[in-house]
């Protein structure tokens, strides 16, 4: 190898050296051509040339070349949520089993794919997505099975549940499905506040979201709380039942004065 780095010096980098190149094209292509006429040359002592030993003797033990240029890859050190993801920018998300929840982990990532490691396996690989608006990469694989249930569930089926409400509903479900940072955490928060509006009129509902619009209200119990705190979890009927087997305020009047 030193042998090989001192023809180069002599017969590339010196013959050059005092030639003037007006860009690196030019430079590229004189190397080039000195390459060529130092492989070509003959041998001084033995038949041959560079060239043809190399074809001879070593192109046929050659490795096809990968399809893909050799790229340079990035790591980092990262903690998976709870929600079983790690995040590799403020953009992605990606899963890895939810077991690793809590772990520490090594990411290594290039322009295609990212790989993650913990205490030396790999224990997730992922395609590196550029899709802005696709922030969570999960593989259902690494999901518990109560998440799995709910795979199917979609921003979209959320927003359309909610504009059978009204407006404001609909505005509040949108705004919670973009803002929250775990689409499984999300999508649960946005079922239980909806679920709700079967046990209030459409009215009190749309008062409560637009209040919670207002407020920045953005999870469940404190949802709940601002439609207790504003009589807002009413029944649809306030209708008294009534039953032979019932005994009214007037029946237990009479049994005080026996």
């Amino acid at each position: 190898m030193e042998t090989a780095v001192q023809i180069i010096e002599r017969r590339i980098i010196s013959k050059l050296r005092h030639t003037r190149f007006l860009s690196l094209d030019e430079l590229t292509e004189a190397v080039h051509a000195e390459i060529e006429t130092l492989n070509n040359q003959p041998f001084q002592k033995l038949a041959g040339s560079r060239r043809s030993v190399f074809l001879s003797t070593e192109l046929a033990e050659l490795s096809r070349l990968p399809s893909r240029r050799y790229e340079y890859a990035q790591f980092k050190q990262a903690k998976v949520g709870f929600d079983y993801h790690v995040a590799l920018d403020k953009t992605h998300y990606y899963s890895v089993p939810y077991r690793f929840a809590g772990k520490n982990v090594l990411i290594r990532w290039n322009s295609r794919t990212i790989e993650v490691f913990c205490e030396g396996e790999r224990i997730a690989t992922h395609m590196r997505s550029m899709d802005p608006r696709k922030r969570y990469i999960t593989e259902p694989s690494h999901m518990p099975e109560s998440h799995r249930a709910v795979a199917d569930w979609s921003p979209e089926r959320f927003i359309s549940w909610a504009a059978k409400t009204g407006v404001k509903t609909k505005e509040y479900i949108a705004w919670l499905l973009e803002r929250r940072e775990h689409p499984e955490q999300a999508f649960r928060t946005c079922a239980g506040i909806l679920r709700i509006a079967s046990t209030v009129t459409p009215s009190h509902m749309e008062e409560a979201a637009d209040a919670a619009l207002e407020q920045n209200i953005f999870t469940y119990a404190h949802f709940v709380k601002l439609l207790e705190s504003n009589g807002k979890q009413e029944p649809l009927t306030q209708s008294p039942i009534i039953h032979e087997n019932l005994r009214g305020s007037e029946y237990f009047k009479k049994a005080d004065h026996a």
